[in-house]
């Protein structure tokens, strides 16, 4: 796996569209966002790579509630047993109790998004 380490103790998780962070202390392990659905796999790995055994997952803190930041939540907290932590306007889109809002595109950007009949 292709860890980088931006400072002692931090190391970022490439996950392909997003990323994700492991800092590790003393006091356990964080894992700051848990990527896209499917992600557990490779945070799994980089937490062996490092020689962080899974109980060392103490806490799951997550940024926003997009599927490419908090995809994999619920499979690595039950893994690991690590609480979340998330801003409460997020919670229920995590928990897929509420659909997130559409998306709020530029002009620009609607082109680059537009969905063409047949879903191409």
């Amino acid at each position: 796996m292709d860890l980088i380490e931006v400072v002692p103790a931090l190391h970022l998780v490439p996950l392909g569209i997003s990323n994700a962070y492991l800092w590790h202390d003393a006091a356990g392990t964080i894992l700051i966002d848990s990527g896209p659905p499917g992600s557990a796999p490779a945070i799994q790995a980089a937490m062996s790579e490092l020689g962080l055994p899974r109980e060392e997952l103490r806490r799951i803190v997550l940024t926003h509630f997009h599927d490419d930041h908090a995809g994999a939540t619920a499979e690595l907290a039950a893994w690991s047993g690590a609480s979340v932590a998330l801003g409460a306007a997020d919670a229920d889109f995590v928990r897929h109790e509420t659909p997130g809002p559409d998306p709020d595109f530029t002009a620009s950007e609607r082109e680059l998004h537009t969905v063409v009949a047949g879903g191409l």
